[in-house]
């Protein structure tokens, strides 16, 4: 059976990327600076995935914004969508909903506005937002 055509299947542990404990989704690991060929926008179903605590979608051609539905996924400890094509701004939502984040990585995208603000963010670790178009300064009380 082919990688993609497990994503036709009704087990998504078996699915191409993806990593489960006891049958829940944990992990989406596509993607690194050469990516996997995906497009189109991040869908914001992505947030029924509650029991997911890493998310690695990098060097794609991934475009719009983050939806801010994904500040349901509050499990989540690392969040890396580099070197895409997102846009607008960075949703305030999922900042002071995923307190447990350690990496966030947007770098290289094209995201602007105001630069978020992470002051409930005690478990952040690594922050990279370079190569966007953010305005202002970050806040040093992490």
């Amino acid at each position: 059976c082919r990688e993609e055509q497990l994503w036709m299947s009704g087990n998504e542990c078996r699915w191409h990327g993806l990593s489960c404990v006891d049958g829940v989704v944990t992990d989406i690991f596509w993607g690194d600076k050469h990516g996997n060929g995906l497009d189109g926008t991040l869908p914001s179903e992505l947030s029924l995935l509650t029991g997911m605590r890493g998310m690695f979608l990098s060097g794609d051609q991934l475009a719009g914004t983050i939806p801010s539905e994904l500040r349901k996924m509050t499990k989540l400890s690392i969040f890396v969508i580099a070197d895409n094509m997102l846009t607008g701004t960075f949703p305030d939502d999922l900042i002071n909903d995923l307190i447990r984040l350690e990496t966030l990585c947007v770098s290289g995208n094209f995201m602007s506005g105001p630069m978020p603000q992470f002051r409930n963010m005690s478990s952040l670790v690594s922050l990279q937002l370079n190569n966007n178009a953010f305005t202002g300064e970050i806040v040093t009380e992490i």
